[in-house]
């Protein structure tokens, strides 16, 4: 069974707090990685994502991955303006979680 995104978030904060380590990676994809860490809480377009990844990245598509992202939880589109999007907070916490 697929766990959803705050599931996966919740199972692995009780395998860290309660038995002190990781035994459920969230299985982020390099691409979807690399959008999360671009990501702010802050409202920005797909245009602006792009121009934060690093060089080396290559050609990563930007609104696919968002879409991924937003299927999770992970990220909000703008209800007033569309093609802006920012992390949710369930968001912030997997990249949070990513950096550790």
């Amino acid at each position: 069974m697929v766990k959803s995104g705050y599931n996966k978030i919740l199972h692995r904060w009780r395998a860290i707090h309660t038995f002190g380590k990781e035994d459920d990676d969230l299985n982020l994809t390099p691409e979807q990685r690399l959008i999360l860490m671009a990501l702010t809480a802050e409202w920005q377009a797909p245009v602006q994502i792009a121009k934060r990844l690093p060089q080396t990245s290559g050609n990563v598509d930007v609104q696919q991955v968002l879409k991924d992202l937003l299927r999770e939880g992970w990220v909000q589109m703008n209800p007033a303006v569309p093609g802006l999007y920012r992390l949710t907070s369930q968001g912030i916490t997997v990249k949070t979680a990513e950096l550790e």
